[in-house]
């Protein structure tokens, strides 16, 4: 799965934020929380990405898979 700009994404961790910077598909600046209270900018690598559930809430959210891969 390939991770794009302002696409949201589901860490290991079990947090979902969004991906707000795309290093080259190996770092993330990421968005995470859902209120002021807990809002939190942090960096992730591509291993701190469940790409499994990404892949499934990107279904949820769009209806169907993306089209392309993350080779």
């Amino acid at each position: 799965m390939f991770i794009e700009q302002y696409q949201e994404v589901v860490l290991k961790d079990g947090q979902t934020g969004c991906a707000v910077e795309v290093f080259e598909q190996t770092g993330f600046v990421v968005d995470i929380g859902n209120s002021p209270k807990n809002w939190d900018t942090i960096y992730a690598e591509i291993n701190d990405i469940d790409m499994e559930e990404t892949e499934r809430l990107y279904e949820r959210e769009h209806g169907k898979a993306k089209q392309f891969a993350f080779a």
